[in-house]
């Protein structure tokens, strides 16, 4: 019973230290198992994550290839239209020039005409009138009325040429007198109204025609407003140099400008406006500070 005895107990402990040893292997294995399943789970998670960051870069490329390209385009089309309205200033300004030119020789010559041609034949009428005037001396009062009315008539025609020819191309401007042929426009245009004016001319001597003549023209276009629409009743023209500019200030107090006038403006403004900025000028009108209008012409020094 002893040796029996003795078997049962070593078959019994190798018996359980082999049940021991498959269970922690089973243990281990069923471990591994999961850190294997683990491991693929945590692969497949970078793979995916990689695949995500590879995606992302992707999307942001080609939005950056978007919005180069894209920008790129707006660029050259912004450019394109900033070119072409630069062109379209650029002509638009060569051709009011050009019309200004135009204008200019189309005054010289209808002021010649009317000085030369027409005034001279008015003269001769005028003469002829003279020595007519001992022949109807003798004839009828009736003959004499009409004899004077026509004779009044042709004088004052012929003042009106001349006039006329004055205003449209003054010998003063033609001789680079400006500052006679301003006090002129002034003592012409307002001698019969009831508008007080000051002028202060300190335009420089040496200014050439096509400054002078711009000036002239826009006092001459400003004065026929104020004498027509302003109703004023005092008027100050200030003319100077400002280092590199020429300046021109006309102040009324009269009614007024509104303000739909003065960003709108009508013909003769816009003439105005456009004899200045051929020149390179700027010309602003606007309310007075108390009422009235103030209207300025700038012209730079490159003008000329």
């Amino acid at each position: 019973d002893g040796p029996t005895r003795l078997f049962d107990s070593i078959y019994y402990l190798n018996c359980n230290q082999i049940l021991e040893i498959q269970t922690k292997y089973e243990t281990e294995k069923k471990v591994k198992e999961i850190e294997i399943q683990k491991l693929k789970i945590s692969q497949q998670e970078l793979k995916i994550t990689r695949d995500k960051i590879w995606l992302s870069i992707v999307i942001l490329i080609a939005l950056l290839i978007i919005v180069i390209f894209g920008g790129t385009i707006i660029y050259y089309k912004v450019k394109q239209r900033s070119k072409l309205k630069k062109e379209m200033l650029r002509l638009q300004e060569i051709r009011t020039i050009s019309i200004i030119e135009t204008e200019e020789k189309e005054r010289k010559r209808i002021a010649q005409d009317l000085h030369d041609v027409l005034g001279l034949k008015l003269t001769i009428v005028k003469i002829n009138f003279e020595k007519l005037k001992e022949v109807i001396s003798e004839s009828s009062p009736e003959n004499k009325i009409i004899f004077e009315q026509t004779a009044n008539i042709m004088g004052e025609m012929h003042k009106e040429v001349r006039t006329l020819s004055h205003q449209m191309m003054p010998k003063a401007l033609l001789e680079k007198e400006l500052n006679y042929a301003i006090s002129d426009l002034l003592e012409q245009t307002l001698a019969n109204s009831k508008i007080k004016y000051i002028l202060i001319n300190n335009a420089p001597n040496d200014l050439p025609v096509n400054i002078g003549t711009c000036i002239y023209y826009v006092l001459q276009e400003l004065l026929n407003n104020i004498f027509k629409h302003a109703r004023a009743t005092e008027l100050s023209v200030n003319i100077f140099r400002n280092k590199d500019t020429v300046i021109m200030m006309v102040e009324d107090d009269g009614i007024g400008i509104g303000q739909n006038v003065a960003e709108t403006g009508g013909i003769g403004l816009h003439n105005i406006a456009g004899r200045v900025h051929a020149l390179n000028g700027a010309f602003s009108i606007e309310p007075g500070p108390y009422k009235g209008t103030i209207a300025t012409v700038r012209i730079p020094s490159l003008t000329f």
